[in-house]
Protein backbone atom coordinates (compact mmCIF):
# COMPACT_ATOMS: atom_id res chain seq x y z
CA UNK A 1 0.00 0.00 0.00
CA UNK A 2 2.90 2.14 0.81
CA UNK A 3 5.13 1.89 -2.45
CA UNK A 4 1.67 2.65 -4.36
CA UNK A 5 1.21 5.55 -2.63
CA UNK A 6 4.96 6.79 -2.83
CA UNK A 7 4.18 5.90 -6.75
CA UNK A 8 1.29 7.99 -6.86
CA UNK A 9 2.79 11.15 -5.35
CA UNK A 10 6.03 10.62 -7.69
CA UNK A 11 3.17 10.95 -10.48
CA UNK A 12 1.76 13.73 -9.05
CA UNK A 13 4.85 15.42 -8.88
CA UNK A 14 6.15 14.59 -12.18
CA UNK A 15 2.94 15.97 -13.56
CA UNK A 16 3.12 19.04 -11.84
CA UNK A 17 6.71 19.14 -13.15
CA UNK A 18 5.44 19.01 -17.00
CA UNK A 19 2.59 21.42 -16.30
CA UNK A 20 5.44 24.00 -15.24
CA UNK A 21 7.55 23.62 -17.67
CA UNK A 22 4.76 23.44 -20.45
CA UNK A 23 3.06 26.82 -19.35
CA UNK A 24 4.08 29.38 -21.36
CA UNK A 25 2.99 32.11 -19.01
CA UNK A 26 5.22 32.66 -16.07
CA UNK A 27 2.23 33.59 -13.83
CA UNK A 28 0.82 30.27 -14.72
CA UNK A 29 3.96 29.07 -13.72
CA UNK A 30 4.66 30.31 -10.59
CA UNK A 31 0.85 29.47 -9.49
CA UNK A 32 1.78 26.03 -10.45
CA UNK A 33 5.09 26.03 -8.06
CA UNK A 34 3.23 27.54 -5.18
CA UNK A 35 0.79 24.65 -5.34
CA UNK A 36 3.86 21.90 -4.61
CA UNK A 37 4.04 20.28 -1.19
CA UNK A 38 7.72 19.74 -0.37
CA UNK A 39 7.75 16.24 1.04
CA UNK A 40 10.40 13.57 -0.06
CA UNK A 41 9.00 10.38 0.28
CA UNK A 42 12.69 8.95 -1.71
CA UNK A 43 15.05 10.02 -3.96
CA UNK A 44 13.08 10.56 -6.74
CA UNK A 45 10.74 13.44 -5.36
CA UNK A 46 14.39 15.44 -4.20
CA UNK A 47 14.99 15.37 -8.00
CA UNK A 48 11.58 16.59 -8.64
CA UNK A 49 11.97 19.39 -5.95
CA UNK A 50 15.72 20.40 -7.50
CA UNK A 51 13.89 20.88 -11.21
CA UNK A 52 11.06 23.01 -9.79
CA UNK A 53 13.44 24.62 -8.01
CA UNK A 54 15.87 25.25 -10.91
CA UNK A 55 12.27 26.58 -13.18
CA UNK A 56 11.42 29.28 -10.85
CA UNK A 57 15.11 30.61 -10.45
CA UNK A 58 15.38 31.17 -14.03
CA UNK A 59 12.82 34.06 -14.01
CA UNK A 60 14.79 35.90 -11.14
CA UNK A 61 16.96 37.94 -13.51
CA UNK A 62 13.48 39.04 -14.87
CA UNK A 63 10.67 41.45 -13.73
CA UNK A 64 9.30 38.91 -11.65
CA UNK A 65 7.34 42.03 -9.86
CA UNK A 66 3.67 40.66 -10.51
CA UNK A 67 4.58 37.00 -8.97
CA UNK A 68 7.00 38.05 -6.02
CA UNK A 69 4.54 36.71 -3.16
CA UNK A 70 4.80 33.55 -5.14
CA UNK A 71 8.24 33.31 -5.69
CA UNK A 72 8.94 34.04 -2.32
CA UNK A 73 6.37 31.66 -0.84
CA UNK A 74 8.23 29.14 -2.82
CA UNK A 75 11.64 29.76 -1.27
CA UNK A 76 10.15 30.06 2.26
CA UNK A 77 8.31 26.41 1.94
CA UNK A 78 11.76 25.11 0.49
CA UNK A 79 13.33 26.72 3.53
CA UNK A 80 11.25 24.58 6.11
CA UNK A 81 11.43 21.14 4.21
CA UNK A 82 15.21 21.33 3.67
CA UNK A 83 15.40 21.81 7.62
CA UNK A 84 13.87 19.60 8.43
CA UNK A 85 15.37 17.12 5.40
CA UNK A 86 18.68 18.57 6.76
CA UNK A 87 17.93 16.60 10.13
CA UNK A 88 16.94 13.29 9.17
CA UNK A 89 19.83 13.48 6.47
CA UNK A 90 21.99 13.87 8.98
CA UNK A 91 20.39 11.32 11.37
CA UNK A 92 20.34 8.59 8.42
CA UNK A 93 23.88 9.12 7.85
CA UNK A 94 24.75 7.99 11.33
CA UNK A 95 23.10 4.48 11.07
CA UNK A 96 22.16 3.34 7.65
CA UNK A 97 23.67 5.94 4.65
CA UNK A 98 21.89 6.66 1.60
CA UNK A 99 24.85 8.12 -0.35
CA UNK A 100 22.82 9.26 -3.55
CA UNK A 101 19.94 10.71 -1.93
CA UNK A 102 22.67 12.28 0.57
CA UNK A 103 24.45 13.96 -1.97
CA UNK A 104 21.39 14.75 -4.31
CA UNK A 105 20.04 16.59 -1.72
CA UNK A 106 22.96 18.88 -0.57
CA UNK A 107 22.73 20.04 -3.90
CA UNK A 108 19.20 20.96 -4.05
CA UNK A 109 19.93 22.90 -0.45
CA UNK A 110 23.14 24.46 -2.16
CA UNK A 111 20.82 25.34 -5.00
CA UNK A 112 18.30 27.03 -2.50
CA UNK A 113 20.83 28.93 -0.96
CA UNK A 114 21.33 30.72 -4.06
CA UNK A 115 17.77 30.89 -4.78
CA UNK A 116 17.46 32.69 -1.67
CA UNK A 117 20.77 35.09 -2.56
CA UNK A 118 18.75 35.84 -5.59
CA UNK A 119 15.67 36.80 -4.53
CA UNK A 120 17.02 39.13 -2.01
CA UNK A 121 19.13 40.58 -5.09
CA UNK A 122 15.54 41.09 -7.00
CA UNK A 123 14.05 42.57 -3.94
CA UNK A 124 16.39 45.66 -4.24
CA UNK A 125 15.30 46.18 -7.54
CA UNK A 126 11.73 47.15 -6.49
CA UNK A 127 9.93 49.94 -4.51
CA UNK A 128 9.27 48.75 -0.77
CA UNK A 129 6.12 46.90 -0.27
CA UNK A 130 3.36 48.78 0.45
CA UNK A 131 0.62 46.01 0.19
CA UNK A 132 0.51 44.02 4.25
CA UNK A 133 0.57 40.85 2.85
CA UNK A 134 3.12 40.78 0.76
CA UNK A 135 5.25 42.52 3.81
CA UNK A 136 3.73 39.78 5.34
CA UNK A 137 5.70 37.20 3.00
CA UNK A 138 8.84 39.00 2.81
CA UNK A 139 9.56 39.03 6.49
CA UNK A 140 8.73 35.41 6.57
CA UNK A 141 10.79 34.52 4.11
CA UNK A 142 13.86 36.17 5.72
CA UNK A 143 12.70 34.34 8.74
CA UNK A 144 12.75 30.72 7.05
CA UNK A 145 16.20 31.56 4.87
CA UNK A 146 18.04 33.38 8.55
CA UNK A 147 16.63 29.71 10.76
CA UNK A 148 17.89 27.56 7.81
CA UNK A 149 21.56 29.19 7.04
CA UNK A 150 21.87 28.89 11.37
CA UNK A 151 21.11 24.80 11.04
CA UNK A 152 23.25 24.75 7.88
CA UNK A 153 26.04 26.34 9.89
CA UNK A 154 25.70 23.78 13.11
CA UNK A 155 25.54 20.97 10.55
CA UNK A 156 29.05 22.46 8.37
CA UNK A 157 30.99 19.71 10.17
CA UNK A 158 29.04 17.03 9.46
CA UNK A 159 27.76 17.37 6.03
CA UNK A 160 31.67 16.74 4.74
CA UNK A 161 32.77 16.85 1.36
CA UNK A 162 29.48 19.61 1.04
CA UNK A 163 30.86 21.71 4.05
CA UNK A 164 32.40 24.15 3.13
CA UNK A 165 30.44 24.96 -0.41
CA UNK A 166 27.18 25.53 1.57
CA UNK A 167 28.93 27.66 4.20
CA UNK A 168 30.10 29.76 1.23
CA UNK A 169 26.91 30.43 -0.48
CA UNK A 170 25.12 30.85 3.07
CA UNK A 171 27.47 33.57 3.87
CA UNK A 172 26.59 34.96 0.06
CA UNK A 173 22.92 34.87 1.05
CA UNK A 174 23.86 36.57 4.47
CA UNK A 175 25.71 39.59 2.97
CA UNK A 176 23.08 40.26 0.00
CA UNK A 177 20.31 40.28 2.90
CA UNK A 178 22.25 43.07 4.41
CA UNK A 179 22.70 44.80 1.02
CA UNK A 180 18.83 44.59 1.08
CA UNK A 181 18.70 46.05 4.78
CA UNK A 182 20.70 48.98 3.36
CA UNK A 183 18.62 49.52 0.16
CA UNK A 184 15.63 49.71 1.93
CA UNK A 185 16.65 51.25 5.14
CA UNK A 186 18.18 54.25 2.48
CA UNK A 187 14.07 53.90 1.05
CA UNK A 188 12.85 55.72 4.31
CA UNK A 189 12.65 59.15 5.61
CA UNK A 190 13.62 57.93 9.09
CA UNK A 191 13.45 61.48 10.35
CA UNK A 192 9.63 61.87 9.35
CA UNK A 193 9.10 58.34 10.91
CA UNK A 194 10.65 59.06 14.43
CA UNK A 195 9.51 62.43 14.97
CA UNK A 196 6.07 61.45 14.88
CA UNK A 197 7.23 58.43 17.02
CA UNK A 198 7.86 61.15 19.78
CA UNK A 199 5.10 62.74 18.96
CA UNK A 200 3.17 59.87 19.79
CA UNK A 201 1.22 60.33 16.89
CA UNK A 202 -1.02 57.68 15.06
CA UNK A 203 0.43 56.14 12.35
CA UNK A 204 -1.49 54.57 9.67
CA UNK A 205 0.01 55.63 6.47
CA UNK A 206 2.12 53.35 3.33
CA UNK A 207 4.95 54.92 4.73
CA UNK A 208 5.00 54.63 8.41
CA UNK A 209 3.93 50.77 7.60
CA UNK A 210 6.98 50.59 5.50
CA UNK A 211 9.40 51.71 7.93
CA UNK A 212 7.97 49.48 10.56
CA UNK A 213 7.83 46.72 8.02
CA UNK A 214 11.97 47.44 7.37
CA UNK A 215 12.54 48.16 11.05
CA UNK A 216 11.15 44.36 11.73
CA UNK A 217 13.69 42.83 9.03
CA UNK A 218 16.47 44.47 9.89
CA UNK A 219 15.39 43.37 13.68
CA UNK A 220 15.62 40.08 13.13
CA UNK A 221 18.65 40.19 10.67
CA UNK A 222 20.74 41.54 13.51
CA UNK A 223 19.45 39.18 16.05
CA UNK A 224 20.59 36.11 13.89
CA UNK A 225 23.85 37.35 13.02
CA UNK A 226 24.30 38.01 16.53
CA UNK A 227 23.16 34.21 17.01
CA UNK A 228 25.81 33.16 14.29
CA UNK A 229 28.48 35.08 15.38
CA UNK A 230 28.60 33.56 19.32
CA UNK A 231 28.16 30.24 17.55
CA UNK A 232 31.03 31.14 14.53
CA UNK A 233 33.03 32.59 17.44
CA UNK A 234 33.03 29.30 19.94
CA UNK A 235 33.65 27.19 16.73
CA UNK A 236 37.28 27.37 18.08
CA UNK A 237 38.74 29.52 15.11
CA UNK A 238 37.42 27.49 12.35
CA UNK A 239 34.58 30.04 10.80
CA UNK A 240 36.31 33.33 10.71
CA UNK A 241 34.30 34.47 8.02
CA UNK A 242 31.42 33.99 9.35
CA UNK A 243 32.70 35.87 12.51
CA UNK A 244 33.57 39.09 10.40
CA UNK A 245 30.63 39.25 8.22
CA UNK A 246 28.20 38.88 11.11
CA UNK A 247 29.33 41.29 13.25
CA UNK A 248 30.50 43.35 10.75
CA UNK A 249 27.06 42.81 9.93
CA UNK A 250 25.34 43.63 13.10
CA UNK A 251 27.88 47.22 13.36
CA UNK A 252 26.34 48.27 9.86
CA UNK A 253 22.73 47.41 10.31
CA UNK A 254 22.66 48.92 13.96
CA UNK A 255 24.15 52.15 12.47
CA UNK A 256 21.12 52.44 9.87
CA UNK A 257 17.51 54.10 10.85
CA UNK A 258 18.97 56.68 12.77
CA UNK A 259 18.99 54.71 15.63
CA UNK A 260 15.56 53.50 15.64
CA UNK A 261 16.64 49.66 15.87
CA UNK A 262 17.06 51.16 19.82
CA UNK A 263 13.77 50.75 21.06
CA UNK A 264 13.16 47.25 18.92
CA UNK A 265 16.35 46.07 20.09
CA UNK A 266 18.39 45.31 23.58
CA UNK A 267 21.55 47.39 22.27
CA UNK A 268 23.42 46.63 25.61
CA UNK A 269 23.07 43.23 25.35
CA UNK A 270 25.05 43.50 22.23
CA UNK A 271 27.74 45.04 23.67
CA UNK A 272 27.59 42.58 26.66
CA UNK A 273 27.87 39.77 23.74
CA UNK A 274 31.02 41.27 22.46
CA UNK A 275 32.19 42.22 25.75
CA UNK A 276 31.96 38.64 26.77
CA UNK A 277 33.58 37.15 23.95
CA UNK A 278 37.05 39.29 24.33
CA UNK A 279 36.98 38.60 27.74
CA UNK A 280 36.52 34.84 26.75
CA UNK A 281 39.03 34.84 24.60
CA UNK A 282 41.21 36.42 27.41
CA UNK A 283 40.96 34.18 29.77
CA UNK A 284 41.52 31.21 27.73
CA UNK A 285 45.44 33.11 27.29
CA UNK A 286 45.44 33.45 31.12
CA UNK A 287 44.80 29.98 31.45
CA UNK A 288 47.30 28.99 28.99
CA UNK A 289 50.41 31.76 29.95
CA UNK A 290 49.50 31.37 33.63
CA UNK A 291 51.03 27.39 33.40
CA UNK A 292 54.73 26.85 32.76
CA UNK A 293 55.81 27.72 29.98
CA UNK A 294 58.51 25.82 27.92
CA UNK A 295 59.55 28.56 25.77
CA UNK A 296 59.17 33.00 26.00
CA UNK A 297 55.85 33.54 24.13
CA UNK A 298 56.60 35.09 20.99
CA UNK A 299 55.25 38.79 19.69
CA UNK A 300 53.49 36.72 16.95
CA UNK A 301 51.66 34.56 19.18
CA UNK A 302 50.72 37.46 20.93
CA UNK A 303 49.68 39.01 18.12
CA UNK A 304 47.55 36.08 16.92
CA UNK A 305 45.87 35.86 20.27
CA UNK A 306 44.99 39.73 20.79
CA UNK A 307 43.88 40.74 17.40
CA UNK A 308 40.40 38.66 17.40
CA UNK A 309 40.36 40.16 20.76
CA UNK A 310 40.45 43.63 19.72
CA UNK A 311 37.80 42.67 16.79
CA UNK A 312 35.19 42.24 19.42
CA UNK A 313 36.16 45.26 21.26
CA UNK A 314 36.28 47.55 18.08
CA UNK A 315 33.08 46.19 17.22
CA UNK A 316 31.57 46.99 20.82
CA UNK A 317 33.79 50.64 20.57
CA UNK A 318 31.37 51.74 17.24
CA UNK A 319 27.67 50.58 18.78
CA UNK A 320 28.50 52.43 21.79
CA UNK A 321 29.70 55.35 19.94
CA UNK A 322 26.28 55.19 18.22
CA UNK A 323 24.11 54.35 21.45
CA UNK A 324 26.00 55.71 24.11
CA UNK A 325 22.89 55.68 26.06
CA UNK A 326 21.92 51.97 25.85
CA UNK A 327 25.63 51.50 26.18
CA UNK A 328 25.26 53.83 30.17
CA UNK A 329 22.89 51.07 31.10
CA UNK A 330 25.96 48.24 30.93
CA UNK A 331 28.75 50.83 31.73
CA UNK A 332 29.61 48.33 34.59
CA UNK A 333 30.37 45.72 32.32
CA UNK A 334 32.31 48.39 29.96
CA UNK A 335 34.53 49.30 32.82
CA UNK A 336 35.44 46.16 34.65
CA UNK A 337 36.79 45.10 30.79
CA UNK A 338 39.04 47.59 30.48
CA UNK A 339 40.43 47.33 34.11
CA UNK A 340 40.45 43.05 33.05
CA UNK A 341 42.94 43.96 30.39
CA UNK A 342 45.28 46.40 31.92
CA UNK A 343 45.52 44.11 35.34
CA UNK A 344 46.49 41.63 32.33
CA UNK A 345 49.17 43.77 31.25
CA UNK A 346 50.77 44.32 34.56
CA UNK A 347 50.66 40.32 35.20
CA UNK A 348 52.32 39.92 31.50
CA UNK A 349 55.17 42.83 31.57
CA UNK A 350 56.56 41.01 35.35
CA UNK A 351 57.19 37.92 33.42
CA UNK A 352 60.45 37.97 31.32
CA UNK A 353 58.84 34.91 29.22
CA UNK A 354 55.72 36.96 28.45
CA UNK A 355 57.62 40.44 27.97
CA UNK A 356 56.33 40.20 23.93
CA UNK A 357 52.87 39.25 25.13
CA UNK A 358 53.15 42.39 27.71
CA UNK A 359 54.05 44.74 24.90
CA UNK A 360 51.32 43.54 22.39
CA UNK A 361 48.30 44.10 24.61
CA UNK A 362 49.99 47.37 25.70
CA UNK A 363 49.93 48.22 21.45
CA UNK A 364 46.92 46.54 20.67
CA UNK A 365 44.49 46.10 23.27
CA UNK A 366 44.77 48.81 25.55
CA UNK A 367 44.23 51.97 23.21
CA UNK A 368 40.75 50.49 22.12
CA UNK A 369 39.91 49.50 25.63
CA UNK A 370 39.73 53.03 26.38
CA UNK A 371 38.40 54.19 23.83
CA UNK A 372 35.13 52.09 24.38
CA UNK A 373 35.22 53.61 27.48
CA UNK A 374 35.44 57.18 26.65
CA UNK A 375 33.10 56.93 23.88
CA UNK A 376 30.41 57.36 26.05
CA UNK A 377 32.05 59.36 29.33
CA UNK A 378 32.27 62.01 26.40
CA UNK A 379 29.01 61.56 24.91
CA UNK A 380 26.85 64.20 24.91
CA UNK A 381 23.75 62.20 25.20
CA UNK A 382 25.23 60.26 28.83
CA UNK A 383 23.62 63.07 31.18
CA UNK A 384 25.91 64.28 33.90
CA UNK A 385 23.93 62.68 36.65
CA UNK A 386 24.39 59.22 34.83
CA UNK A 387 28.31 60.26 34.57
CA UNK A 388 28.60 61.12 38.45
CA UNK A 389 26.90 58.02 38.72
CA UNK A 390 29.67 56.09 36.84
CA UNK A 391 32.53 57.94 39.00
CA UNK A 392 30.79 57.40 42.20
CA UNK A 393 30.99 53.56 41.39
CA UNK A 394 34.40 53.92 41.18
CA UNK A 395 35.58 55.65 43.25
CA UNK A 396 32.85 55.58 46.00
Amino acid sequence: MKKNSNSKSGRDLQSLVEAIKSSDVVENRVELLDELDFTCLDISQCKLNKTILHVAAKYLPSDISASLGQFLGLGAKAAVWCKKHLQMTLMSTQDSPEEEHSCLFYQLLLDLLGYSASIFAALTRYPIAVDKGLMSIIENFILEELNLIKDCILAVKAISSFGSDVQKIALEVLDALIRLCKVYSHGINWDSYLKMEEERKVMESEETDSADHVNKIMKFTVEKLCELGILAANDGGNLVSLINLSWKGVVNLLQLGKGSLAVKLNVGDIILTLISLANGSLRCATETWSSPLKEAVSAMEARRVFLPVKFYLINAVRIISQYPSEAFYVFKDIILSVIMISTFRIFLIKDEQLKFAGDAISEILEPTSFHMLNSFLNSAQVKSEQKFQILEWLFG
